[in-house]
């Protein structure tokens, strides 16, 4: 079964763009999913908060999640990364 999946991250402004474009290229490639962005945060914000939706069943969550790690290290080290 499919269900409504969310990523939200933060990093450093100039980072924002080159992280979506990865993981919604990680997502597309592995998971056949496409992705709706949102910038949850305002323009004079230094770290903005980025959301990232999609629909994945419950095993392409958890492999998402255990890839995430290996392929974007920089942006797990920061603890920039939360699943919901």
């Amino acid at each position: 079964m499919f269900k409504e999946r969310e990523i939200v991250f933060t990093t450093n402004r100039m980072y924002v763009k080159p992280y979506v474009q990865k993981i919604k290229s990680i997502i597309w490639n592995k998971f056949e999913s496409t992705c709706e962005v949102e910038d949850r945060s305002f323009d004079s914000d230094e770290i903005p908060s980025i959301a990232m939706y999609f629909i994945v069943s419950d095993e392409q969550f958890e492999k998402l999640q255990v890839a995430l790690p290996k392929l974007l290290p920089d942006l797990i080290s920061k603890g920039g990364i939360h699943y919901g």
